[in-house]
């Protein structure tokens, strides 16, 4: 009898007009092994599918944290009683004048800051002395600020890296006024470029 071939005929041609796994010329479709390439569905990148892999080894791409630049000195190498240069241990600082034994102009004077008087760490006298140019990292000066003969604020000054840029320095100066303080602050840097190596004073006496 010829229905039972006839029939089967017509099953297969139903299947592979259906795609029933084969491609165009009703080739069988093969089950991806192993190292193929994952399945993605029709007009869909692979890093939408999968955005993992776009940074490799299945892990998300990282952004580095910019460098930091450490200080070339300890606080102990800039003065006596400075803890860190925080700004907090800087204040503290101040507030107990741990600087008055340090080198200083005779008396008050009008300067940069208005009326002010000048303090200058050892280093900072030696490096005068020795004509430098370009200041020895821990090289610091404090200034009294003064209203009416009253004091209004200061300004520290001090060099924590070894360079010859703005960046070098840790700029501080808190009045009614002003609030500044950190590391090449361009307000500060502005004002004490034409000094020698950002110290706009004259040498210690």
């Amino acid at each position: 009898m010829k229905r039972p071939r006839l029939l089967l005929a017509a099953l297969a041609a139903a299947a592979t007009a259906c795609g029933g796994g084969g491609d165009d010329t009703g080739t069988p479709a093969t089950p991806p092994g192993p190292g193929s390439a994952p399945m993605q569905a029709p007009g869909v990148s692979p890093e939408v599918m999968h955005p993992t892999t776009a940074a490799g080894e299945g892990a998300p791409a990282t952004t580095a944290p910019p460098p930091t630049t450490l200080p070339d000195v300890a606080p102990s190498e800039v003065a006596a009683g400075l803890a860190d240069f925080s700004r907090p241990a800087i204040e503290a600082f101040l507030k107990d004048r741990l600087f008055k034994d340090w080198k200083a102009e005779p008396a008050a004077h009008d300067g940069l800051h208005g009326s002010e008087r000048t303090y200058y760490n050892d280093k900072a006298v030696a490096s005068f002395a020795a004509g430098n140019t370009v200041h020895p990292a821990g090289t610091a000066v404090v200034k009294e600020l003064y209203t009416d003969g009253a004091i209004r604020g200061y300004a520290f000054d001090i060099k924590t890296t070894g360079g010859n840029g703005a960046d070098d320095w840790l700029f501080y100066e808190v009045t009614p006024q002003f609030d500044n303080f950190g590391k090449g602050v361009p307000v500060c840097a502005k004002c004490h470029v034409g000094g020698v190596d950002y110290i706009k004073a004259p040498p210690p006496q």
